[in-house]
């Protein structure tokens, strides 16, 4: 899908009928990582885990949508569907969900402290949405921020919501994750992260795109580094 979409969205003419299925796209990449969950631990597990992140994911936007608390000043648009009455997309439930589960497996393969862990997922996610922004609002138009611009309080608010859902997720699935299972979170992730930056680049979004990958880049570093001085 990815192959396919990325050429999509670089024709203008094929853009608007592409971004009609990116809800599609969005639940079937969180399907994806639901059954990557659910095969390194049981089923119930992975379904209290998955529910419960689209569940809070779905009151925080709500929330952050009525009162503009904790993101900032946004609105969603039509792109996505359905609409939830509170004015938020299931869609966003999905990929929140998506993203948290797929970093914190990420991480807790590479680190064994908790701490760590949790508190590197939370970054990880936070340098994400840094990417995310023009790539889902100023190109896409997925959601709309008042003046245009995005606040900072936006990042530092999905690195707590991000921190958060990952001590839910070490709570209910902490447990070291195989070498086997490693390859398909990293590769739901770095696709995303690559469809945003060329995306971004092409659209003259470099600001965003720099400091992403660069607090992305710096986060594996840090890891690779604890990694070793855990041995």
């Amino acid at each position: 899908m990815y192959p396919v979409g990325f050429i999509i969205m670089l024709n203008d003419s094929l853009k608007l009928s592409y971004l009609s299925t990116s809800s599609i796209y969005l639940f079937v990449q969180s399907l994806v990582t639901f059954l990557i969950l659910a095969d390194f631990t049981s089923k119930a597990k992975a379904v209290s885990a998955s529910l419960l992140i689209i569940l809070l994911s779905l009151v925080i936007e709500t929330i952050g949508v009525q009162t503009g608390f904790p993101f900032g000043s946004y609105e969603y648009t039509k792109v996505l569907s359905p609409i939830f009455p509170g004015g938020v997309p299931l869609a966003i439930a999905f990929a929140w969900m998506t993203l948290s589960v797929n970093s914190f497996i990420i991480l807790k393969y590479f680190l064994k402290n908790k701490y760590f862990v949790i508190f590197l997922s939370g970054l990880l996610i936070a340098f994400i949405d840094v990417m995310l922004e023009p790539f889902a609002s100023f190109i896409n138009n997925y959601w709309i921020w008042a003046g245009s611009t995005i606040p900072f309080q936006n990042y530092l608010s999905w690195f707590v919501i991000g921190t958060a859902f990952s001590f839910i997720l070490d709570i209910i699935i902490g447990k070291y994750i195989p070498s086997v299972k490693i390859s398909f979170p990293i590769i739901v992730l770095a696709s995303s992260i690559f469809q945003f930056l060329l995306i971004n680049i092409l659209n003259n979004y470099y600001f965003n795109s720099v400091i992403g990958i660069s607090g992305i880049l710096l986060i594996f570093l840090t890891i690779f580094y604890l990694r070793k001085n855990e041995k």
